[in-house]
């Protein structure tokens, strides 16, 4: 089965790098190429999965974010892309992401060693997690998010052009999640079970499978239909960021300061952005998800047709979550460093599917 691949997909394929221990030299020397002086001081941050390593950046000129990518991550033409979309964004004053630092000879990132880095203005305050969230910061962030929907529309056509993108019709993203759903229906899945057995796998592994196979015997018409459907609508395809996961999402006091992590941004559907920040609160917390698609509509008027792509956004996420961590685990035997959070995402996808297998009837659309 040939899967067609999507910035977010691409992604994955680096998740299992484990970045090289960096001197602490090394960082503090690329902090001062970008900003031409010595910083004040370099902390490391806590990494995620991705394989890339973040750095605060203390200096005379503010505070900054410097990152060093893993190995053949990104391209020139994703960074000069990325770079280009975001300087755009602060031209027109839109301040609600990062903009990259310039060293003095114009660059926007540096390669050594087979790496990219990049330095990004620091975004101040703390993100939306499940210990701070609550329904007005949920909304305070779906309408923010609008906000810069409404902006990233603005920007001109060449703005848009990145390669094998769309401008009507449905965005790659979800024609991308389709194809891996057609993926493990045909093989994927009885690959999955046949090495399963054949290899020692973790339990967590093991029960994740059941579970997926369950939700698939469930609820794999209901997911045809949504694709089908969402295929058929006129989507309003723009600049988007693609991982507002809440996390993403920073405040300052109960106002939103900014978004951050805007490596798989590209042309989209920017309800593939809506799905996933709402994501993890409509189940939990169905009231206060209507009142977030609500302050989004307030602010930038969904369609008919966006609510079916945000359905199959939604959708399709909670049903192939644990699909695509079995294709990393058992398929590609992917290695993850930093295997605490590993456990936290195979329980959130565990927990994903469960709330499928107890949902009665679809009864899904906004």
């Amino acid at each position: 089965c040939s899967l067609t691949i999507s910035v977010k997909i691409a992604n994955s394929c680096r998740l299992n790098m484990s970045s090289p221990i960096v001197n602490p030299e090394l960082a503090q020397n690329q902090a001062r190429r970008f900003l031409g002086e010595l910083p004040v001081s370099v902390q490391e941050q806590t990494g995620g999965l991705s394989g890339a390593r973040v750095w605060r950046v203390e200096s005379p000129r503010g505070t900054f974010a410097l990152r060093q990518y893993p190995d053949e991550f990104p391209t020139v033409e994703r960074l000069r892309w990325l770079h280009g979309f975001l300087k755009e964004l602060q031209n027109r004053d839109c301040a609600l992401l990062p903009c990259p630092v310039a060293t003095r000879d114009g660059a926007t990132w540096i390669e050594q060693d087979s790496q990219y880095w990049e330095m990004l203005t620091w975004v101040h305050g703390e993100p939306l997690l499940d210990t701070n969230s609550n329904r007005e910061l949920l909304i305070a962030a779906a309408a923010t998010l609008a906000q810069l929907h409404l902006a990233t529309a603005q920007l001109p056509k060449r703005r848009m052009e990145t390669a094998k993108e769309v401008f009507q019709g449905v965005g790659q993203g979800l024609l991308d999640r389709e194809n891996l759903a057609h993926c493990w229906q045909n093989q994927d899945a009885a690959k999955v079970g046949q090495l399963l057995k054949q290899k020692n796998f973790s339990p967590q592994i093991a029960r994740l499978f059941q579970l997926q196979q369950a939700v698939w015997r469930k609820h794999d018409a209901t997911l045809k239909i949504i694709f089908q459907q969402a295929v058929q609508t006129h989507d309003r395809i723009i600049p988007v960021l693609r991982d507002v996961q809440p996390g993403h999402v920073i405040f300052a006091g109960t106002k939103v300061a900014g978004f951050i992590d805007l490596t798989a941004a590209r042309v989209d559907s920017a309800m593939g952005d809506l799905a996933r920040l709402l994501y993890r609160w409509r189940f939990a917390e169905p009231e206060w998800y209507a009142a977030a698609v609500a302050a989004y509509h307030k602010v930038r008027p969904l369609e008919n047709d966006e609510l079916v792509v945000l359905d199959a956004y939604d959708f399709s996420a909670r049903m192939l979550t644990g699909v695509q961590w079995l294709r990393w685990v058992v398929l590609e035997g992917r290695e993850f460093t930093n295997q605490a959070l590993v456990v936290t995402h195979l329980q959130r996808a565990e927990q994903a599917l469960v709330n499928l297998l107890n949902y009665k009837s679809r009864g899904l659309v906004s």
